[in-house]
């Protein structure tokens, strides 16, 4: 319950209260069910044992540690940067997000083998797998998660499978 009150006074006495009662029962339990849900994909990005990012248009929202792991840098480095740091070059992002996107607006996932660069300069082959975090909202975030785990096929670039 949430109360708000004022006094009534007259002629310099306390003659009664005023007061509103706001049932905040739903609210919490809002908040709640919220705070639990921030809970589970916690755990859940620490627990696989594949990388995980959070995107949108491009740009990585939240990543795990497994991700790090993979490519070499600290999460700190990721928040809020665009993916294309991960990517052997210019031309590579833009034609691996040609496919990965187009597959993404078709059918609302998507994977596709791609080459990452990692922080020390190395490349590693890697699937991707991408699925929309709101097939009815593209731009709500794309893709939400990219899972990334090394390629068993080390393929040399973009290619669906």
């Amino acid at each position: 319950m949430l109360v708000h009150s004022s006094s009534l006074i007259r002629e310099g006495r306390t003659i009664g209260v005023r007061g509103i009662l706001f049932d905040i029962s739903q609210r919490r339990e809002s908040e709640q069910a919220l705070r639990q849900s921030g809970a589970i994909q916690q755990s859940l990005f620490r627990a696989v044992p594949v990388g995980l990012a959070i995107l949108q248009d491009r740009v990585m929202r939240s990543v795990n540690q497994r991700l790090c792991d993979i490519v070499g840098y600290e999460p700190r480095i990721f928040v809020n940067q665009k993916s294309e740091m991960l990517y052997e070059s210019v031309e590579y992002y833009e034609r691996a997000g040609r496919e990965l996107y187009g597959e993404l607006q078709k059918r609302g996932e998507a994977y596709l083998e791609a080459r990452l660069r990692r922080r020390d300069g190395s490349l590693v082959d890697v699937s991707l797998y991408g699925a929309l975090v709101e097939p009815e909202d593209p731009g709500a975030g794309l893709p939400s998660p990219s899972r990334i785990s090394p390629s068993a096929k080390g393929g040399t670039g973009p290619s669906r499978q």
